[in-house]
């Protein structure tokens, strides 16, 4: 039962937090046909947290420009997996930073595909 309570906790501090526990962030591919444009896609591994059936975990899109409409720099995701269907996955927010690094906007529970 304690060992609930502890996972429990800590879930709730990291759907709670934002992105200043992020620390080790890797390399994991090139995103080319994205709405926003080319852009380099990260992976924290230290954010990875695992609750029940799913994973979370945080994303970065450090993008190759910045729009013609806006400077948009890179896009935060906090996303959500279930393990035993890794095709599935929910963004619950997306955080966007221009290119001084100063946050843009914050959208919460975009979707799920």
């Amino acid at each position: 039962m304690a060992k609930r309570v502890v996972l429990f906790m800590l879930s709730v501090l990291f759907i709670l937090s934002n992105n200043a526990f992020a620390a080790n962030w890797v390399y994991l591919q090139r995103q080319e046909g994205t709405r926003y444009g080319p852009c380099t896609e990260y992976f924290d591994t230290d954010s990875v947290v695992k609750v029940k059936d799913k994973s979370l975990f945080w994303l970065l899109w450090v993008l190759d420009e910045t729009g013609p409409s806006n400077d948009i720099k890179k896009l935060l995701f906090k996303q959500e997996v279930i393990l035993d269907q890794p095709m599935k996955k929910r963004t619950l927010t997306m955080y966007s930073y221009d290119s001084g690094n100063n946050e843009m906007s914050r959208y919460p529970n975009l979707s799920s595909s």
